[in-house]
């Protein structure tokens, strides 16, 4: 049987290898376009632009007073106690929608014997949403001492750099090889012009 990448051999004699080639390299590296096109990889820099970012933070953190975290701290507590509130909100939003249609679907009376099983089936369905729907949504917890909180800030931010760092410099080696991939097999199979 033909697969999206044999399908069109089957059809017409004296279909160019080069063709075959490349429409099968699409698998391997998204930058090989079906029309049977390459462009070179676009490097992304989001790591390197966050470490960037995360660098600001860092600097800005150590900068900070005393008086000045707790500010900050405050206000990240009290936008953490409206994002759970939200989300508690959404949960029990969920919830009320979850049994409200399940009381109509309990409430309905299948035309036939032949739509009992719809009927289950909906049941089924709204009370395993019901039951695997995860309520829980944390809770805020009491407010850190001001310094410990720092610590725990600038402590995190200096391993998330790091991590950052590292991923920065995977992407960059990955589009390396990407590159290198495509030009190795444009070597070896060149795209014919005029197609």
């Amino acid at each position: 049987m033909a697969t999206g990448y044999t399908y069109y051999i089957g059809e017409e004699d004296n279909q160019p290898f080069d063709e075959f080639v490349w429409k099968c390299a699409k698998a391997f590296n998204r930058h090989v376009s079906e029309s049977v096109e390459v462009t070179k990889p676009t490097e992304y820099f989001f790591y390197r632009d966050l470490v960037i970012d995360q660098e600001k933070e860092l600097k800005l953190l150590q900068s900070l007073s005393l008086d000045e975290a707790m500010i900050v701290r405050d206000q990240e507590y009290y936008a953490e106690a409206q994002s759970l509130k939200q989300r508690q909100d959404d949960k029990i939003a969920k919830l009320r929608r979850y049994n409200e249609m399940l009381s109509k679907v309990n409430d309905w009376i299948p035309p036939s014997k032949d739509h009992e099983n719809l009927k289950k089936f909906m049941v089924d369905q709204l009370t395993s949403s019901i039951s695997q729907e995860d309520y829980d949504v944390g809770s805020l917890g009491d407010k850190k001492p001001v310094n410990e909180w720092l610590k725990e800030k600038i402590d995190y931010l200096v391993d998330d750099i790091k991590r950052s760092k590292e991923r920065a410099k995977k992407d960059h080696e990955d589009f390396l090889k990407r590159v290198e991939w495509i030009d190795i097999l444009a070597n070896s199979v060149p795209i014919k012009k005029g197609k």
